[in-house]
């Protein structure tokens, strides 16, 4: 037989598995020296040639922190006005927030303080029409 692998009686010039395997452990050094592990001998792989394989997901996997719950909605700017009531004049107030009523139409929500029937303070909520309030 000219040329080739396998042995000289093998007609069609191949070796076996278990051959291979042999010849490959023999040409190994570290096989050849009898290198070994704790856990074995040492490996004939191409471990080498990739990274290592990551011990935990990567930081993009992880959940996000968790955050402070927060109201659904947050709270209207509070801002100080003037209500130009018809009946007692200007009297302070506090503009919690706006309403669209209509074409370029609003009304204010505010709070104020006015007397009573029976002459004591009260505090009273109430939507009014824009023309009635004036910035402080």
């Amino acid at each position: 037989m000219a040329g080739g692998m396998g042995r000289k009686d093998d007609t069609f010039g191949r070796e076996t598995l278990a051959e291979r395997v042999a010849n490959t452990r023999a040409r190994d050094p570290d096989e050849a020296a009898g290198a070994r592990t704790a856990a074995g001998p040492v490996a004939h792989d191409t471990s080498g040639f990739h990274p290592a394989r990551p011990t935990s997901p990567p930081a993009s996997w992880a959940a996000p922190p968790a955050l402070p719950p927060t109201p659904s909605s947050p709270p209207p700017p509070i801002r100080h006005c003037w209500y130009l009531n018809p009946d007692l004049g200007r009297l302070p107030a506090l503009l919690l927030k706006w309403r669209h009523t209509g074409d370029r139409h609003f009304d204010g929500f505010i709070c104020t303080v006015a007397l009573d029937s029976d002459g004591r303070y009260a505090l009273v909520e109430m939507w009014v029409d824009a023309a009635l309030l004036a910035p402080a």
